[in-house]
């Protein structure tokens, strides 16, 4: 995978061409800041009207940043970079008539123009350096890039103070005469005619590199419509968040920068003192014209500190994210962003001049953070919410007009209360929710990538090579085909097969993960929600970062196959405090073998176009049908496939053992080795041929034609399924073929199920799979929805009731895995939607902290819920009735929640012991009263209090049930029968429930939901406080599932309890409820058709 010599030169020309764009819109950039200063005193403006420059540069960001995302993709790097570069240097001849005709609103105009060409640069770079090499060191060209483009916006405001305002001065008494204002015209003049220059003779060099940078640029992609991207931006609210974070912040940031140089050279700063030229470096950079004070030149040189404190931010940064989450650092420089400027208003002084330019350190950090986390969470995909956020720097526009309002009315120190507010409000706003889901990070420097569909901060690398002092290995389990080996005297476990994983439990603290040697692709996931992936890391210790206290189940999947050689994992260890925890076993096993389209070969590529860094780096089995059919049925899984071989071809005829033969050993090089004794898969999932049939015969092959290499094929496959049916007597066998060489594929798979079947054995089926979409790298499959393949295999209903008779036949209902084939089982509930399980999620006692932090994440996701309510306080009630209006159901809790005296501490009127049925009865239907108030409803439901039904010794369940008073009664305890029962047949007055209190993981109640699935049944969640009061789970583990939940809508009905007894109750086992039939029709055709 190394590249030729000849194309690693082309790309690094590439890149240092697209670096020096960094430094060139670095550098115009922060020319602002003193223009704004020169420009108010050469037209003598107010500071609103002066901060008009910086609107009509930064206005250009909002305007153009999607149109430049659209023209980028239709005309390529190279044309994009060059028209860019021709819009800057229309801006640049602009500026020159606003010098020479003194026109005030030509320099708008030229800034405009300017500023859409820079968008444009902007927007084409940012991809272009971080695809201009090998993907794992993109973060490090992005950075390099970075850092020549703060060295621009250092330089920017010292020549720009040079030349824009010698002799500029806009104190009260002080007069811009003519020879001055010429002298500063003359400065704008000179610099945007040399700028215009070097803009034009860059745009040559571009040109004449087009060859190299379309040579050495990563495969573009098809443009879509801007709407269509501004809607998908819209749709996401990671993307409007972090659009708002970023708004907040460039404005703030850019009012400071603007306003800068004429709050320095006030007098109630710098202006008397000399101070500042007794600062080594400082005093030197604003060099001293002899007169007393801080003139205004001297002071817009010192802005050149505000932006140089940045680049050194963003050094430091980088090492402080090591050690500290990129959430916490965020939040923690935004406050001192606040303090300060809350300072420099309150202060004043020459202090506050060194506590302004400081600003700039805290500062820096804030942009990529939120630029990162953003993208990381975001729905949208990649350019749609990039696209957004560079939109969003319009923010960078409007806030400098209010300052500048707000200086011309109270001064420029006061000003500084407005950025401290913006700055402020992204506390406020935007931060608790994505740092709320920050996900999990490992500690280091940066290398990998990270996936879209779960939340993340980053990706690090490894601490050290050598382990650190004081840690003991976690116990862990290992499915997949492995070899234990030795390294400097521990061991490690190496594996080439891919699908490979490692999982362990712990509490109390993140373990550390030990990667060995070799390139291999890992996605290391969280509790079953939150992961980050590393593509070929470096060896080392890796450290998880973000996770909160509590017991969690980390896991470790190698989602790439290693032909070339084995590759190898070292397993986890503790640290100072964490402790093991148990590790729920994987009760269901299903076994995939095949080819490229098993493993998932660039299965995640936007396009068929791939370098082989690409194929790394979109390669992802978890991702393929294996680990997402896996995943949908709650079982582990092992992926024993390899790209390219066959079962007794191999593509276009290559060298290398065909898969039957491969399929005996742990490791693929080498002589063969046992494997697994362990694995009992129930289900096996087989697909080959593939590589046999899709190219013509060569000469010197071993067959003399198709007849021939059909006969060996047939003969040579039925001899390895009779070999799996030998080690797995009991497992169904699934053999499936897509359509590809004009069905020979399908035909021949088809003929040797069917000679199985000759030959007896009749747990083996055949499905054939067509019109896949084949849109992924080098004509590949690609990632489906989850149920994709299902779906497909399912199309028709003759197909669907071919295989349930097979499960029927060979009696195997209780393999809960054969609804990959077979859909659910035909006696229970069809839930709605062709969900397998109905999900409900309930509340208890009417909390605080229920509305407070379950209700909005509820609403957030359009979930609907059941609150059992007792003891309402007035204060809650317009609430409660609120969250009534939004489709909540608000049931029956009692009003004083009575329980045995022994359950806890309570007033003894209020305890079971103090009623008799009657009494209780009398409060529950006293209860219905406020909750028809409340909702408007006649029927209620009903949980007990603590799950107790003895009032005054004597169980009033049945006296409830006659009265009519409820519609149910729900419990507090449940057993697996219960999950798995027909929610038809339940009996409404003992309707189970599983509490969750504090401790509780996103693991556990995804376990939970799985149980349910397995038999089509009903979870039914009982918590108490959410993120606080008693019982509490944490807020971040409740937003987690329901976000879990929003995901997972197509195979959960997620309800209120009424809805789901009540759509029990009218589609019991076997009714017309359609599963896959009609409800679905238009989700399967889509997706047989490859829509997405």
């Amino acid at each position: 995978m190394t590249q030729p010599r000849a194309h690693a030169s082309a790309t690094g020309i590439a890149f240092a061409a697209v670096t020096s764009l960094y430094f060139a819109w670095g550098f115009i950039t922060s020319l602002i800041d003193p223009l704004v200063a020169s420009v108010r005193g050469i037209f003598t403006l107010t500071n609103f009207q002066a901060q008009a420059s910086a609107f009509a540069f930064f206005a250009a960001y909002g305007i153009f940043s999607f149109p430049a995302a659209v023209l980028i993709a239709r005309m390529g790097p190279v044309r994009s970079i060059v028209t860019a570069l021709g819009m800057m240097v229309g801006g640049c001849l602009l500026m020159l008539a606003a010098a020479n005709l003194a026109v005030y609103t030509l320099v708008l105009l030229g800034l405009f123009l300017l500023a859409s060409g820079i968008t444009m640069l902007q927007v084409t770079a940012n991809p272009l350096a971080a695809g201009l090499g090998e993907p794992r060191r993109s973060h490090f060209r992005l950075t390099l890039s970075q850092t020549f483009n703060s060295l621009g916006t250092f330089i920017g405001p010292l020549l720009g103070a040079h030349l824009f305002l010698r002799g500029v001065e806009v104190k009260d008494g002080t007069v811009v005469n003519d020879a001055v204002r010429a002298q500063a015209l003359s400065g704008i003049d000179n610099a945007y005619f040399w700028i215009c220059g070097l803009l034009a003779a860059m745009a040559v060099f571009f040109w004449l590199l087009r060859r190299v940078i379309a040579a050495a640029a990563p495969p573009a992609g098809q443009p879509a419509p801007i709407g269509q991207l501004f809607s998908k931006a819209l749709a996401s609210r990671w993307a409007l968040l972090g659009g708002l974070a970023i708004f907040l912040y460039v404005g703030a940031e850019v009012a400071i920068g603007t306003q800068m140089a004429l709050f320095l050279n006030d007098d109630a700063v710098w202006g008397p003192s000399e101070a500042p030229f007794g600062i080594p470096l400082l005093g030197w950079a604003m060099g001293s014209d002899g007169i007393p004070g801080v003139s205004l030149q001297e002071a817009g040189k010192a802005v050149a500190f505000y932006w140089g404190g940045a680049m050194v931010g963003r050094a430091l940064g980088s090492a402080l994210l090591a050690r500290v989450s990129a959430a916490q650092l965020l939040t923690i420089c935004t406050a001192a962003a606040v303090a300060m400027c809350l300072y420099v208003a309150a202060v004043g002084g020459v202090s506050a001049g060194f506590v302004a330019l400081a600003i700039g350190l805290v500062n820096s950090i804030m942009f990529p953070v939120i630029f990162s986390l953003t993208l990381e969470r975001s729905s949208a995909g990649p350019e749609a919410t990039s696209g957004f956020l560079c939109t969003a720097i319009v923010g960078g526009a409007f806030l400098p007009l209010l300052v500048g309002k707000v200086a011309d009315r109270a001064g420029y120190g006061t000003s500084f209360v407005v950025p401290a507010a913006w700055a402020g409000a992204m506390i406020r706003r935007s931060f608790p929710t994505l740092i709320g889901a920050a996900g999990i990070a490992l500690s280091g420097t940066a290398i990998g990538r990270t996936q879209a569909d779960a939340p993340v901060v980053s990706v690090f690398a490894a601490l050290r090579a050598q382990a650190p002092a004081r840690i003991a290995r976690l116990p862990l389990r290992v499915t997949g085909r492995v070899q234990r080996v030795s390294a400097d005297g521990d061991a490690e476990y190496a594996r080439q097969w891919p699908g490979t994983y490692f999982d362990t439990a712990f509490r109390n603290g993140p373990p550390l993960i030990r990667i060995g040697a070799g390139a291999a692709t890992y996605r290391i996931l969280l509790d079953d929600a939150r992961s980050v992936v590393l593509v070929r890391p470096e060896p080392g210790f890796y450290r998880l970062t973000g996770v909160q206290h509590g017991t969690h189940r980390l896991r470790v999947q190698i989602v790439s196959e290693s032909q070339a050689g084995a590759t190898r994992f070292g397993g986890f260890y503790a640290q100072s405090g964490t402790v093991a925890a148990r590790l729920v076993a994987e009760r269901r096993q299903i076994e995939f073998i095949g080819d490229s389209h098993t493993v998932g070969y660039g299965n995640t590529a936007p396009n068929t176009a791939c370098t082989q860094d690409e194929v790394w780096a979109t390669t992802d089995t978890a991702q393929g049908p294996a680990g997402q059919l896996a995943r949908r049925y709650g079982a582990g899984y092992q992926v024993n496939a390899i790209s390219g071989r066959g079962v007794v071809r191999n593509y276009e005829g290559g060298a290398g053992a065909t898969l039957p033969v491969a399929y005996r050993s742990a490791l693929l090089t080498g002589a063969p080795q046992p494997v697994q004794r362990s694995w009992r898969p129930q289900v096996i999932v087989v697909a080959l041929g593939t590589n046999d049939f899709s190219t013509p015969l060569r000469v010197g092959e071993t067959w003399p034609d198709r007849a021939a290499l059909h006969a060996d094929y047939e003969r040579t496959y039925l001899r390895f399924l009779r070999q799996l049916r030998a080690a797995h007597p009991q497992a169904l066998v699934i053999v499936w073929a897509t359509d590809l060489a004009q069905g020979e594929i399908a035909r021949e798979a088809g003929r040797v199920v069917a000679l199985a079947h000759a030959a007896g054995d009749r747990r083996i089926a055949f499905v054939p799979v067509r019109r896949l979409a084949f849109s992924a790298c080098h004509g590949h499959p690609d990632r489906c929805p989850t149920g994709c393949l299902e779906d497909t295999m399912m199309r028709t209903k003759a197909r669907r009731e071919h295989l349930r008779s097979v499960v029927r036949r060979l009696g195997l209902a209780a393999a809960g895995t054969l609804a990959i084939c077979a859909g659910a089982v035909d006696a229970r509930v069809r839930w709605p939607g062709g969900a397998r399980a109905a999900v409900i999620l309930t509340y208890d006692d009417a909390l605080p902290s229920q509305l407070d932090n379950a209700l909005p994440a509820l609403d957030a996701a359009r979930i609907k819920a059941t609150f059992f309510l007792s003891s309402v306080r007035g204060a809650d009630i317009l609430r409660w009735r609120a969250a009534a209006a939004h489709g909540h159901e608000q049931a029956n809790h009692t009003i004083f929640h009575p329980c045995l005296a022994a359950t806890f501490p309570a007033d003894p009127r209020y305890t079971l012991e103090a009623y008799t049925s009657d009494s209780l009865l009398r409060e529950i239907a006293q209860q219905n009263v406020l909750l028809a108030a409340l909702d408007g409803r006649k029927r209620h439901g009903f949980a007990t209090p603590c799950g107790q039904t003895l009032a005054g010794g004597v169980d009033y369940l049945e006296p409830l049930r006659q009265s009519g008073l409820v519609t149910y009664a729900r419990g507090v305890s449940e057993t697996a029968q219960d999950l798995r029962a027909d929610a038809s047949g339940i009996d409404p007055m003992h309707v189970p429930a599983r509490g969750f209190a504090e401790g509780a993981t996103l693991a556990q109640m995804t376990d939970f939901i799985a149980g349910a699935q397995a038999g089509g049944g009903m979870a039914v969640f009982l918590f108490h406080g959410i993120g606080g009061d008693h019982l509490q789970v944490s807020a971040t583990v409740h937003r987690d599932l329901i976000a879990w939940l929003k995901r997972h809508r197509a195979d959960v009905w997620v309800t209120t309890l009424q809805d789901a007894l009540d759509w029990a109750k009218a589609h019991p086992g076997g009714s017309d409820a359609r599963h896959c039939d009609d409800q679905e029709a238009g989700r399967t055709a889509a997706c047989a058709t490859g829509g997405r």
